[in-house]
């Protein structure tokens, strides 16, 4: 039940980031990373895609860090490849 929580939770905060993206607010990119995270966190093959395309794209892997340190440190760590994998 919490994996299906965080799930629809994650692709809520998905859509509104991509909808609020183009907006001169940050909320946008805020809202993707918060979304991306949360899918993370339900999701351990979306774990393994994101942070092996993170690993392979430096540009994604900037933007994902410009908004790290303003999130929660349970989402911080969700985003953050470990040693292991």
């Amino acid at each position: 039940m919490q994996r299906l929580a965080l799930f629809g939770l994650g692709i809520a905060c998905l859509l509104a980031g991509a909808i609020t993206l183009p907006l001169p607010l940050p909320t946008g990119i805020i809202l993707l990373v918060v979304g991306a995270a949360l899918l993370i966190m339900g999701n351990d093959r979306f774990r393994d895609v994101f942070h092996n395309q993170r690993r392979r794209k430096p540009w994604l892997d900037h933007q994902i860090g410009r908004v790290e340190g303003y999130l929660p440190r349970a989402l911080r760590k969700a985003l953050t490849p470990g040693d292991g994998e």
